[in-house]
């Protein structure tokens, strides 16, 4: 093998710093070559007689055409194989390999426009990815390739059996024929152009691809396989493919029966997403255990998920989504990989609409959406946006789980009727290319009409989660009318600003249990939401009762009529209803946030209210219901645990105890948070593991919250006198501050929502005015002190 030269070695390095300098990104490093060069087709003859003892043997034959004048030279991945020569025409070429890139000296100096071919011929044993995901494998009688590898740099793996432009921008054609032993028969992408027995009986069968995929796209796979022939007919096209579900012989009837809704996926996603642009479509058992491959018409499925059920049909429609998302159009750069995987995951419940019901398709999000709020920034290394992921987290939680949840958002914001025909548009402008966030962006924006702006700047290019909650409601009866104005707050998880223009839905309960539900457009820290002429006169109100939003708040409905038990894996909420001789509608919100006031507390002691998280109970009540419940604490450094870190730590010099830990409660936002009169905590045997649980006797209506009591008597009331004036709230500008007995002595102080000191001002007059400009929008909260004792605080929104 030979080496690079010193000089090629020192251009590589000055082109990727420059281009580093310009804040390219790795994927847009790894395109380059595509702007100089354009890969038309690949030509291999591949040799597998040897795959008993995992020896690859082939031919490459590499077209490809100028993009500019004066290209002497061409550079292709190649990874740890032997190169035995490589070739154009009858000339044989001279060329530097380092195991990695090989830069292949041309016969003739090329101008833009012309045209050329070399042909490598090579052999050896290709490398699979350390991540244990891509590469080419060799498993007993079987000889297959994943074309992506997770721990990879770049991610595409097509070099780990053939020189190639490996990137995925760069789109060719695929020649493939294929040599196998005996009783071993290969498949590949495309359709079969030619099989023939050899004269010592191996077989050899020839593929062709006409459309052109990135080199992660193709793929081989060779066993003692057959195939069942099916026929899937378009209902949008009426177009006939070919489906060829590929397995052993003994595996076909398991594997049909696993694919019974194979054809309800293709119509839910032509439905959804336009027709389907390829000659057939093939899944090929292969035995792994780490998932699945959507190589473009053959896609390489594990063969554990198939087992004659349809405990894994979600997977198969995962995959066969790629062939929009992902194959037909391809995310410029890994950084982008939500719009390949992000979307195929959601696809997965887009398939569960269809062919079961909303039901399942909203149950599912959720699942996903559950672990995604809990898990996702633990198992990923930090809170990301999903563009713009870094390379250890491009197939990570945020990419496929957070990308569908947010996906489901953007439903909600668009309406049905946009958002599908926005995918469309994405699909129809962007079929054989690729794209990146921005142009996805503003394709939905050009061909619908909706301005996505809002939405990808809150959910997409910024990490993070937002809630939203009701403040406070007044109602005002005039003649037969009611109205009501709703104060609704939006706070923050780990997002860096607030979101605007965000659809949330607000219902109205009588009761009767009828429901009225208006969807209003909701920005900023807090906004004064108007509806009028109400059907009834409410007795609650709540929020997102449909789940048209995945946020910072899970919540669940329950209607009881008897004892019972619910489990509220959603609602991180175990309810067990104890006595119920009518019948009672429950809701419990976990809100993964930071409560309200959390320096407003009554009684004996101080306390430290949970930053992390806390819970609401509303609902209607029948006379007889009567109910207990349980919430486990969790500050276990896992992916399951990591919800009361914030809490369960030392706090202003004050050591954490597991043993401190209490349930506080208020019954109201408005309301001061007091210890819970009425529960037991267990540790569960270990006071210092960060886990147990807290048992609720006697449920009431009104807000949960882990507290830990840090010291004994906390002696201020924290509450203002009655002539004492702050005002507007919420406030953008200034805000204003009246009292009549102020003198000297009086301080004001503006701290955050955690305590933390911003800015002290004397009041030496009656009134003081205070620039909040410089502050950013959110919770604050203005504490009064007259001879340094604490008179009240109160909190103040900024807009």
């Amino acid at each position: 093998m030979m080496k690079f030269s010193s000089f090629f070695c020192a251009l590589g390095i000055t082109v990727a710093a420059v281009f580093n300098l310009n804040g390219q990104t790795n994927g847009q490093i790894d395109n380059m070559r595509s702007d100089t060069i354009d890969v038309l087709n690949y030509q291999m003859n591949v040799d597998l007689l040897q795959m008993s003892n995992s020896i690859f043997k082939a031919s490459c034959k590499v077209s490809f055409e100028s993009k500019m004048d004066n290209v002497d030279g061409i550079s292709l991945d190649l990874l740890e194989l032997t190169i035995d020569s490589i070739r154009s025409g009858s000339n044989t070429l001279n060329y530097h390999y380092n195991d990695t890139l090989i830069r292949v000296d041309l016969p003739n100096v090329l101008n833009a426009g012309d045209q050329e071919e070399v042909t490598v011929y090579y052999h050896g044993t290709p490398q699979l990815d350390p991540s244990g995901f891509g590469g080419f494998y060799f498993t007993g009688n079987f000889a297959y390739n994943l074309g992506v590898a997770f721990d990879g740099e770049p991610h595409n793996y097509g070099r780990t059996w053939h020189p190639c432009f490996d990137n995925f921008v760069e789109r060719a054609t695929y020649d493939i024929e294929i040599t196998t032993p005996q009783n071993i028969t290969a498949y590949s992408n495309g359709y079969i152009e030619s099989e023939s027995i050899g004269t010592n009986n191996e077989n050899i069968r020839r593929w062709k691809m006409d459309e052109g995929i990135p080199t992660y796209l193709a793929c081989i796979g060779a066993a003692p396989y057959t195939h069942v022939d099916q026929t899937f007919t378009s209902s949008l096209t009426n177009a006939q493919t070919p489906v060829m579900l590929i397995a052993k012989p003994q595996d076909t009837t398991s594997l049909k029966n696993s694919f019974v809704n194979l054809f309800g996926a293709m119509d839910a996603y032509e439905s959804n997403y336009g027709p389907y642009e390829w000659n057939k479509i093939a899944f090929a058992l292969v035995p792994f255990n780490g998932g699945a491959m959507e190589h473009s018409t053959c896609v390489m499925y594990p063969d554990f998920a198939v087992d004659g059920s349809l405990n894994y049909e979600t997977l198969m429609a995962h995959e066969l989504s790629h062939h929009w998302w992902g194959n037909l159009v391809t995310c410029r750069t890994a950084e982008d990989m939500w719009i390949n995987e992000g979307l195929a995951s959601y696809s997965e419940s887009i398939f569960l609409e269809h062919v079961y019901d909303y039901d399942r398709y909203i149950e599912e999000l959720k699942s996903v959406h559950r672990d995604v709020i809990q898990s996702a920034h633990f198992r990923d290394g930090g809170f990301l946006s999903i563009s713009g992921v870094p390379h250890n987290a491009t197939y990570g939680m945020h990419t496929y789980s957070k990308g569908a949840t947010l996906m489901h958002n953007l439903r909600t914001h668009m309406g049905d009727a946009d958002f599908f025909s926005g995918l469309k548009a994405i699909q129809t402008d962007y079929a054989f290319g690729n794209i990146n966030a921005e142009e996805f962006r503003d394709k939905l924006t050009a061909s619908t009409g909706y301005d996505a702006t809002s939405f990808f700047d809150n959910y997409v290019f910024n990490p993070g989660f937002n809630a939203f909650e009701i403040n406070g409601v007044v109602y005002d009866t005039h003649n037969t009318n009611i109205d009501a104005r709703v104060s609704i707050q939006q706070k923050l998880f780990e997002a860096p600003d607030y979101f605007d223009n965000v659809p949330v839905e607000i219902t109205f309960v009588d009761d009767n249990w009828n429901t009225y539900t208006v969807t209003e457009l909701v920005s900023g820290a807090q906004q004064y939401v108007d509806v009028n002429s109400l059907p009834f006169a409410p007795v609650m109100v709540y929020l997102n009762k449909n789940s048209k939003l995945l946020n910072a708040v899970t919540g669940q409905d329950y209607t009881i009529t008897e004892p019972t038990t619910e489990q509220g894996n959603y609602s991180y909420f175990y309810l067990r209803v104890l006595e119920e001789n009518d019948s009672s509608f429950v809701r419990v919100e976990h809100y993964r946030v930071a409560a309200d006031d959390l320096n407003q507390l009554d009684g004996d002691h101080e306390y430290v209210l949970s930053p992390d998280r806390y819970w609401k109970v509303d609902g209607i009540f029948s006379e007889s219901f009567e109910a207990e419940g349980r919430i486990f604490y969790d500050a276990r450094n896992t992916a399951g645990g990591n919800l009361d870190v914030g809490l369960m730590q030392d706090h202003g010099g004050v050591a954490f105890h597991e043993d401190s830990l209490v349930l506080l409660f208020r019954p109201s936002q408005g309301a001061l948070w007091s210890e819970y009169d009425d529960y037991e905590l267990y540790t569960q045997g270990n006071l210092t593991d960060g886990y147990g649980r807290i048992e609720i006797t006697n449920i009431r209506k009104g807000e949960y919250a882990f507290g830990f009591r840090k010291s004994a008597l906390n002696t201020s009331s924290e509450k203002l006198p009655n002539d004492f004036k702050i005002y507007p709230n919420p406030v953008k500008h200034n805000i204003q501050i009246e009292w009549e007995d102020a003198g000297n002595s009086t301080v004001v102080e503006i701290t955050d929502s955690n305590g933390k000191s911003i800015s002290k001002h004397k009041m030496k007059n009656k009134a003081l005015t205070i620039s909040v400009d410089d502050l950013s929008k959110g919770v604050y909260f203005i504490a009064v002190y007259d001879k340094k004792q604490l008179l009240g605080k109160q909190k103040m929104i900024k807009e």
